[in-house]
């Protein structure tokens, strides 16, 4: 992705901790938001458990 040239982390704004050529936060922010998406299912599921039983498929 940063060796194409089109997407870059300007230096200045971010903390400098690189895991291959994403900086820190990137990742995170990729980790939070899988989680939150998983909290937010799991929650649906036990709010709205009918939601999750399978419907009958109408011939």
């Amino acid at each position: 992705m940063g060796k194409a040239r089109w997407w870059w982390f300007d230096k200045d704004d971010v903390p400098g901790i690189f895991i291959g050529s994403l900086p820190l936060e990137e990742w995170l922010f990729f980790v939070v938001i899988a989680m939150c998406a998983i909290i937010s299912l799991e929650a649906v599921a036990n709010l709205k458990p009918q939601w999750a039983q399978p419907r009958a498929a109408k011939l």
